[in-house]
């Protein structure tokens, strides 16, 4: 007889946002640090020692688990998004509004962005897109511990 292992809820939640954080970092410096970082350079406010060279690893990734597990939190327990389609269409949502609303927030309370009209769409663009993976993998790795194993409906 074999027994179905089946991962706590909690379990499923944590090991999504982890793996939804390393996709959300792995994006987001890609992003940042590959495609389009003269334009990001050439949009923004700048004086010395406003910006550092490279980001602090740490809150870095504590900023994208954090994200992540919002994001984990919302399928698993609200909306019960258990497949990648589902998940890429909410994660790239969800994450294109929350930078949308960082953004509005630095446009209304600080002087960092020149041309915001082509700047924040550029951004929501390619978060929409990283939300999208995260979101769908995510969803993906909630699901996991969902589906019935056909043994066990013998």
């Amino acid at each position: 007889m074999t027994q179905n292992l089946k991962t706590s809820k909690i379990t499923r939640v944590a090991l999504a946002a982890i793996v939804g954080a390393l996709l959300l970092a792995i994006f987001e410096a890609i992003t940042y640090a590959v495609i389009i970082p003269d334009l990001v350079d050439a949009n923004r406010v700048s004086y010395d020692g406003l910006y550092r060279e490279q980001p602090v690893l740490i809150p870095f990734l504590l900023f994208n688990l954090l994200w992540a597990s919002l994001l984990a939190c919302l399928f698993e327990y609200w909306a019960n998004i258990r497949t990648f389609t589902r998940g890429a269409a909410a994660g790239a949502v969800i994450m294109g509004v929350i930078v949308i609303g960082i953004n509005l927030g630095f446009i209304a309370f600080f002087n960092m962005l020149e041309n915001v009209f082509l700047i924040v769409p550029v951004k929501m663009a390619f978060m929409a897109v990283t939300g999208a993976v995260a979101g769908g993998v995510i969803a993906v790795i909630l699901g996991w511990g969902n589906r019935k194993s056909p043994i066990h409906e013998i």
